[in-house]
This record gives C-alpha cells, structure tokens and sequence, in this order.
C-alpha cells in the first residue's frame, strides 16, 4: 500500500475542515434573517417548536464542524490510523 505524503494528507484535512466552516457560515447566513439574528429584521416570534428545531440543527452544524476540526489534528489522525473503525481491538492489540 503507498504512503500518501505528509503535505498531501495535510491539504486533505484543511479541504475539509475548509468545507465544514463553508457550511456553518452558509447555515449563518442563509438563516441569520430568521432564526440567528431575527431581532434585528423585526421578523415574527417563533414556536417553541421551531426554537427546538434551530437549536437541534445549530448543534448539529456545530458538532460536524469539531469533529472534522478534531480529525484534523495530528492525534485523530493517528486514532483513525490505528483503527479498522469498529471500535474494537484486535486480537495482536488484546494480547498485550
């Protein structure tokens, strides 16, 4: 199996990490009128149901942009690295 390079592998994570951030400003932006900063558009009041829904989503946003952030740095590299992705051990890393 070839070795990506370091500098290669380093362009991957800030492409992704770039495209996570792209998709939080969007969400800001797209919905800042209605939801984030409606105070200041004079826009109506929102159901509680919508307020469960925009923080739901909000959180959502904001946990997919930390954990390409936390994949990016040198210690969730080397996790995915190690790992198969099931999470378990394998029996060469068990008998030890």
């Amino acid at each position: 199996m070839a070795t990506r390079s370091v500098n290669s592998r380093y362009r991957e994570h800030i492409f992704y990490t770039g495209l996570a951030a792209l998709l939080a400003l969007t969400v800001f932006v797209g919905f800042s009128r209605t939801y984030y900063v409606k105070g200041l558009f004079g826009t109506p009041r929102l159901s509680w149901t919508a307020h469960l829904h925009g923080a739901a989503f909000t959180l959502w946003v904001l946990f997919f942009v930390l954990q390409t952030a936390l994949v990016s740095t040198p210690a969730g590299s080397v996790c995915i690295a190690a790992s198969d992705g099931s999470g378990r051990r394998s029996p060469a890393e068990s008998s030890h």
